[in-house]
């Protein structure tokens, strides 16, 4: 992330006047397995930018005869533990289509390749595994804070491709919802069938509202993160007859406001001067 979104130093330097988003650089990494998880988010100044490539700290990410590499050197947090590892991401679909997430285009989303391989090699927990895999990106122009109250996010895979929903609730007013289905050549249509079902809120009381079909309710299979302010969770649900896994994220921007979760941050996201 370059201005990490997430920071409470970022936020305190925007309360003071206008903040460089490259003094808040950060790479956010999660690992979970059947019975633990690992989570580094080191925020860092400055980050060494070249036409295919980007280097934060000790990690990078490169664009490499159509892949994409990710070479992950990192600490955890609270407890510091070192993660080490890389990340290969083969896709198989593109799509050259950003999205826009609110008017005047100040928030735009580009799901870049909405289906993908992904190998993972760690020497740092030693562990390799393979399987599905999705890369897309934000922009903004203003904080997140400032332009939404609430967004959701999915993607279930189906066949060789995905069906990806976003949803998005305005602070200036109104609502905003994408549901798109990409097939394995990147093609995407637009679904008109979905709606919002309620998942169970988290430990925090956080809201979970998930995009799907009517009738049979999706169901929270695993809670991956559960903060005061966001939530990544693995959910089941059904799709044109097939059911399958869908990854799912909650993210109430009224909450993050807070000072009080923005005091919290620090036992999550490392600050470093290098």
């Amino acid at each position: 992330m370059l201005g990490n979104v997430f920071s409470p130093y970022y936020a305190a330097a925007r309360r003071k006047g206008k903040a460089n988003p490259l003094d808040f650089v950060t790479m956010n990494v999660a690992l979970y397995g059947p019975n633990s998880r690992s989570w580094a988010l080191t925020e860092r100044r400055g980050a060494f930018r070249q036409q295919d490539a980007l280097a934060i700290g000790p990690s990078s990410i490169r664009y490499e005869g159509g892949r994409v590499v990710v070479e992950i050197d990192e600490v955890t947090a609270p407890f510091r533990q070192r993660l080490k590892g890389k990340i290969t991401l083969d896709p198989i679909a593109l799509s050259g289509i950003p999205h826009t997430l609110a008017a005047g285009g100040c928030h735009a989303w580009w799901p870049i390749a909405p289906s993908a391989r992904v190998d993972v090699t760690m020497s740092e927990p030693g562990l390799s595994f393979s399987g599905a895999g999705y890369f897309d990106a934000n922009a903004g122009d203003e904080p997140l804070e400032n332009g939404f109250n609430y967004w959701s996010w999915s993607r279930l895979p189906v066949g060789r491709g995905a069906l990806v929903s976003y949803a998005v609730r305005r602070r200036n007013g109104g609502n905003s919802k994408l549901d798109l289905l990409f097939d394995a050549a990147g093609n995407v249509s637009s679904v008109d069938d979905l709606v919002a079902h309620d998942l169970a809120a988290t430990g925090y009381r956080l809201e979970r509202e998930v995009r799907a079909e009517r009738g049979l309710r999706p169901q929270v299979e695993r809670t991956l993160e559960d903060t005061p302010f966001y939530s990544r969770s693995a959910v089941e649900m059904r799709f044109r007859g097939a059911t399958g896994l869908a990854m799912h994220e909650s993210l109430s921007l009224d909450r993050f406001r807070s000072r009080f979760v923005q005091a919290l941050l620090p036992m999550r996201i490392r600050r470093v001067s290098a």
